[in-house]
């Protein structure tokens, strides 16, 4: 699905009239694609080492005892060893899948052609593996900030139900509901800021190490902070407005975005693009100034010999040119007059034969332009 999207997307985008398209096989998407199984395998051995570690929770999950008995009510202790274990599999599992995002990413941009050039890839894993621990510190520290709001409201909570007395019921139920809906908007906001940091430390990491093949790069200046600050004022606001705020609230983080990147080129913007759609359409690439030009073609041994020049008109970049080189001088025409009729007293009826012959013992095969003159 990732590859099908990826070029449909590439394939129906243009720039400056270069074709945009995801040149990936299926064998190098599915190459990239091995984290998913080994996330897979991870788990099955976890289940596995479930058995090991703490057999006695690995019988009562299958409904019998140690003894053979009937299943117990009471769940068995769990050893640290599970805890161990469970942690194990979760951090695997995180690398695995911060493994599939360096994959994808790289063979977007690596097997992405603008035109004729592909792009040019310089982050490595290790690179996304710090933003990703940077972003879950930065979740933990969101998280313990909520925490502690929960907290004094929580206390400021028992000292009115306190207060209240006999009537406490009514308010208890509206306090319940009121805490289970901003408990969930809490979990929101905490995990917001996290999730914008990384976006952010991605799209930077990202648009400063990457490039079109040797002629074009990218230097990008987005402000992690204001990028948070953005996010979090966004995510407010359509929280406030019920939903109505969310396009307003995309535009403006896509333009955050899209404003700090600058593109870098070798030579002028509008030549780059020029020379870059013409080797795209198997052209030349520039327009022709009137002279002569001198056709060479490499020998047996490699090297260039000069077989033909021609004069042109200036000629426009786009046109077409049908040019001659000269004339063959190792072959030879013989024409022979096969049948000779009158017709009438000044007029007659000639047939001829022509016969090609070819100096030398190569054998080819060629084509030969020749107007026969007539004698009246």
């Amino acid at each position: 699905l990732w590859a099908s999207a990826m070029r449909f997307r590439l394939g129906n985008t243009r720039w400056r009239g270069l074709r945009l398209r995801f040149a990936a096989s299926w064998r190098e998407v599915y190459s990239a694609s091995w984290p998913v199984f080994a996330i897979a395998l991870v788990w099955i051995g976890v289940v596995f080492g479930l058995r090991w570690v703490a057999p006695e929770l690995a019988q009562a999950l299958d409904g019998a005892t140690p003894d053979g008995d009937e299943r117990s009510s009471a769940m068995p202790a769990l050893p640290p060893a599970l805890w161990a274990l469970l942690l194990l599999g979760v951090v695997l599992s995180l690398l695995c899948f911060i493994r599939l995002e360096y994959n994808y990413q790289s063979l977007l941009v690596l097997r992405t052609h603008l035109g004729a050039e592909a792009g040019r890839w310089k982050p490595v894993y290790m690179d996304f593996v710090k933003i990703w621990l940077a972003t879950v510190g930065v979740f933990l520290l969101c998280v313990l900030g909520m925490v502690a709001l929960v907290t004094l409201a929580a206390g400021g909570s028992v000292a009115l139900l306190a207060g209240l007395g006999k009537n406490a019921g009514v308010w208890v139920f509206f306090l319940f509901l009121f805490g289970f809906f901003a408990l969930f908007m809490l979990l929101l906001l905490a995990s917001a800021p996290a999730r914008a940091y990384r976006e952010a430390r991605m799209f930077l990491l990202q648009w400063n190490n990457i490039g079109v093949s040797q002629v074009a790069r990218f230097r990008c200046t987005l402000s992690v902070r204001g990028f948070v600050w953005l996010r979090v004022r966004n995510l407010l606001l359509t929280l406030l407005t019920l939903g109505f705020y969310r396009p307003f609230a995309r535009v403006s983080e896509y333009a955050m975005k899209l404003e700090s990147v600058t593109l870098h080129v070798k030579g002028g913007l509008d030549q780059l693009a020029g020379q870059m759609l013409r080797h795209q359409e198997g052209g030349l690439g520039d327009a022709l100034p009137a002279g002569s030009l001198r056709f060479y073609q490499r020998d047996s041994k490699g090297a260039p010999q000069f077989i033909g020049e021609n004069a042109i008109g200036h000629t426009p970049m786009g046109s077409e040119l049908s040019l001659k080189t000269g004339d063959a001088f190792d072959v030879t025409v013989q024409a022979e007059v096969e049948r000779r009729e009158a017709v009438t007293g000044a007029e007659w009826e000639r047939t001829a034969r022509y016969r090609v012959t070819i100096d030398g013992k190569e054998i080819r095969t060629v084509t030969v332009d020749t107007t026969p003159t007539y004698y009246r």
